[in-house]
């Protein structure tokens, strides 16, 4: 008499069996369509009311001569925030400048700013993100 043996396959041994004949590896799985986020956020102490700026005003060599990065919110509902990002920005020596109706007020973060590399798509898929965040006061 023949003796017939019976095989069971699981779910997860079977989605396995079908990378290894694919030639497909589990990291190739995880890669999603998540952006870069490299870049400095500024979070301010409240949101302005009105029209406001956030400028990040970098030194250079020449004390006359700053660079400058600026968000500009007309005091629409689309813009007022809290927080404002400027992508693509990295810079470990600035100072924050907030202007509204009130005046203006400048904050300098603490020396260096020290950013962070996070991987939102897994270390195994690009992009590497780099970001950091510091806090600013509003004029009162």
């Amino acid at each position: 008499m023949e003796r017939m043996i019976t095989y069971r396959l699981t779910r997860q041994t079977a989605l396995l069996l079908t990378f290894v004949l694919c030639g497909c590896r589990a990291e190739e799985l995880v890669c999603t369509l998540a952006g870069d986020l490299t870049g400095l956020t500024v979070e301010l102490s409240a949101t302005p009311v009105g029209p406001f700026t956030v400028d990040i005003v970098i030194p250079r060599s020449t004390p006359s001569l700053p660079v400058s990065y600026t968000y500009r919110c007309d005091g629409s509902q689309l813009c007022r925030t809290k927080t404002v990002m400027f992508p693509g920005l990295i810079a470990t020596d600035f100072t924050v400048r907030v202007t509204t109706s009130l005046g203006v007020r400048e904050t300098t973060p603490p020396r260096p700013v020290r950013y962070t590399d996070s991987y939102p798509n897994s270390t195994s898929c690009d992009p590497r993100s780099t970001t950091a965040t510091v806090q600013a006061g509003i004029p009162e």
